[in-house]
């Protein structure tokens, strides 16, 4: 697996070669489990719509946490059901990306997680299987960057709450939002 820090959006980015079975694992932390909010963001270079860009949980229906490609745009499954965005980013430029999970119980994929592109809600292309999956992420995979990524990864972020469309917008712009939330 070909992985390099080169220059990134806001310093050092991973650039990672697409294999399927490699990632860089954060040994021992396991993400925000259950039904607890969050939000992940990262940005992100690719030419090629395809692969994680963060995950974790338990390698079962509804209990995985992956942000990621999902034909073709970015979104977010608990390996079962989707969502992602309409418009694309696999142009090869910097987007920031981010899905926040709101509090809820359980909260699920149409009425609970909003997605960002370049720090504004991002049009939605499709949901797939909304009440069958609710997000209950599992804690038994450790939390993994970039498996299936083809590109460029910079700035991955991970909160245990769910930031408000003016933090999502202030991270965009390298602003910090605040440390009241776990950040990776």
């Amino acid at each position: 697996m070909e992985k390099n820090a080169e220059a990134g959006r806001l310093g050092k980015a991973l650039r990672l070669d697409g294999e399927r079975d490699k990632s860089v694992t954060v040994k021992g932390y396991k993400g925000v489990p259950g039904i607890k909010p969050r939000t992940v963001a990262a940005w992100i270079k690719t030419d090629t719509p395809r692969g994680e860009i963060v995950s974790w949980g338990k390698d079962e229906g509804g209990k995985m946490w992956i942000l990621g490609f999902i034909r073709s745009g970015v979104g977010v499954t608990p390996k079962g059901g989707y969502l992602y965005t309409l418009e694309r980013v696999h142009d090869n430029e910097w987007h920031h990306v981010a899905a926040v999970v709101e509090e809820a119980d359980p909260p699920n994929l149409h009425d609970n997680v909003k997605l960002y592109k370049d720090g504004q809600p991002a049009e939605i292309d499709d949901i797939g299987l909304l009440d069958l999956w609710p997000i209950d992420t599992g804690s038994e995979l450790d939390v993994r960057i970039g498996r299936g990524f083809k590109g460029l990864l910079d700035d991955v972020r991970i909160y245990d709450r769910a930031l408000s469309s003016d933090e999502v917008e202030a991270l965009f712009e390298g602003k910090d939002p605040g440390r009241e939330g776990r950040s990776e």
